[in-house]
Parts: C-alpha cells; structure tokens; sequence
C-alpha cells in the first residue's frame, strides 16, 4: 500500500505537490516553493518528507541527526577546503574536482560531506541540482555553517 501512496505522489506536478508539502516546510515565496517541490519530489514517500529537506530552504535549518557525525569527520579543514576551491570553481564538477585535489578525498568521503553540508541530510537530490537549486551564496552560507559546526565541535571535544 506504502508503495502505491509514494508511486502516486511522485507522479503529481509541482503545483498539486505544493500545498501538501508547505505546512511541513513553513512560509516560502511560491516561486521558491514550486523550485524546491521540483527539486525533492521523486526523494520523498509522504509530504511530511519534505521537512527532511528544510535546509535547503534555511540555512539555519538543523541537519538531520545522523548528519552531525558527517561533519564532524570530514572536519574543519576539509570544510575550508570546500569553500576556497567554491570561489575559485562555483560549478559541482569544478568545485568537487578542486575539492578531491585539495583534500585528497575520494567517493564517499569526497561527496557526502558536502552533501551534508548543502542538504542537511545524507540522501536526497542530485546534488549538481541541489548546487543549481541554492545558488552560490547559498552554498557559501551552508560550508560556512559546517565550519562553525567543526569549530563548535573540536572546542566542545
């Protein structure tokens, strides 16, 4: 039956996905809304879903708990990584090509810490649409967050 329910809610268009979703992701402009509804459509089983992806629409939205450790692994400088090599190459093949060479870091360890980072969350979009959904400040403004979170972290350790 569960099958069926997230089968039909993947077939919707954005605008009858729209108002099922909004009461789990608060007051967004429209125009943001019908993006965000695009971008994690076929990601979710139910509309209460889509709060798993508030992030995406608020940089101060919590990542999801096991998230955290994410981001605590790959660490500060990984996360300073990121962020030089976003300004000198804002495109997801650029960014995550200059991020490998810095870091060294490879598959999962390349890709689900700035996954975590921009999404919030270990599954989700692709994340070349996530990176077109966000826009550079946006993705400057959730590495810097994952730094203050590294930072937060060691000092707490």
């Amino acid at each position: 039956m569960w099958r069926w329910h997230t089968r039909l809610l993947h077939e919707l268009d954005r605008e009858t996905l729209i108002p099922m979703i909004q009461p789990f992701v608060g007051d967004v402009h429209h125009e943001r809304l019908t993006a965000f509804a695009a971008l994690i459509g076929k990601n979710i089983e139910r509309a209460a879903d889509a709060a798993l992806f508030r992030r995406l629409l608020d940089v101060n939205a919590p990542l999801q708990a096991e998230a955290l450790p994410v981001v605590y692994e790959a660490g500060l400088e990984f996360y300073q990584h990121a962020l030089e090599a976003w300004h000198a190459n804002p495109d997801w093949k650029g960014w995550t090509a200059a991020v490998k060479e810095k870091t060294g870091c490879k598959g999962k360890a390349l890709f689900m810490p700035l996954r975590v980072a921009l999404s919030g969350a270990l599954h989700g979009p692709e994340m070349s649409d996530v990176v077109a959904f966000l826009g550079s400040e946006e993705i400057v403004a959730r590495i810097e967050s994952a730094i203050i979170k590294c930072t937060e972290g060691q000092a707490s350790a």
